[in-house]
């Protein structure tokens, strides 16, 4: 998989990420299975935040409570369910979880004219056709023996192999693989593993394709997966073989845009001519 932050041209000479050219292995497709309980909170949240702000704009647009001020049914009309969640003074937005949901909302065909909330009834019962709410992952710290000390020096231990007897065990912690794939309840208040990449992918001085927007991202659901399903897309590092930095994923997460969206961009920053070196 290419890698963005080494010089690439002749003698190793920088180029800018985005006039680098790289043949694309097709990734296989991995079924990662019903959607975990951090995600379909995520996803659970967003519906109530729709369903709240709908039915508060709904309550302005009939005048039921004639008590409220011109100023506040302004500011109610006006507002979206992503307006409630959006804090500018925070790094972490729970805003595209909103977005998302009301652009599958969308598309289902019955969100017209702002009625995102007034969702249509759901099917009728089917076990073949319904999944059991995962529950969430345990957030667990095991120790686990890494080493040895002996003589004053310490010595890593090969997998498998016994601490001798003239040393004393070194321990270091580890923790479980549900916090380790962001599964936990924890993670229900940080963003999502995609939108944490995505992140490195429009803002890094090693992207090509810097100042990306997430509009084609969102429809994907990357503002709700975790890490292990990001993984399972071949667009996020592992937690057990060798974890590699977000650069190394940059041109698989381009692959995935519209070839258009990624032409008219990179012809847009070759035009303003900026200029990015790498930080490795």
């Amino acid at each position: 998989m290419p890698y963005y932050t080494h010089g690439y041209g002749p003698n190793d000479d920088w180029v800018a990420a985005w006039d680098r050219e790289f043949v694309g292995i097709a990734a296989k497709v991995v079924d990662a299975g019903q959607p975990s309980w951090v995600e379909e909170m995520r996803v659970t949240r967003a519906v109530w935040v729709i369903q709240l702000v709908g039915e508060i704009k709904g309550l302005v647009e009939e005048r039921m409570d004639r008590s409220w001020s011109k100023e506040d049914i302004d500011m109610l009309s006006q507002m979206s369910a992503a307006d409630l969640v959006e804090r500018p003074d925070s790094r972490i937005s729970k805003a595209e979880e909103i977005r998302s949901a009301m652009h599958y909302l969308t598309v289902l065909g019955h969100a017209t004219k702002d009625s995102h909330y007034r969702l249509p009834r759901p099917p009728p019962f089917s076990e073949s056709h319904r999944w059991i709410t995962a529950l969430p992952k345990r957030k667990e710290l095991a120790w686990t023996v890494w080493g040895y000390r002996r003589n004053g020096q310490i010595h890593p231990l090969k997998e498998g192999s016994p601490v001798p007897e003239d040393s004393t065990p070194v321990k270091r912690p580890l923790v479980s693989e549900g916090t380790s794939w962001g599964q936990t309840k924890e993670f229900l208040n940080m963003e999502s593993s995609g939108m944490s990449n995505f992140r490195f992918l429009t803002l890094s001085n090693d992207s090509p394709i810097p100042g990306v927007k997430f509009d084609s991202f969102r429809r994907l659901g990357f503002a709700f997966w975790d890490k292990r399903r990001m993984h399972l897309l071949g667009l996020t590092s592992g937690i057990k073989q060798r974890v590699y930095p977000p650069e190394f994923y940059f041109f698989a997460w381009e692959s995935i845009l519209p070839p258009d969206e990624v032409a008219n961009l990179k012809a847009e920053l070759r035009k303003r001519g900026r200029t990015f070196y790498s930080d490795s």
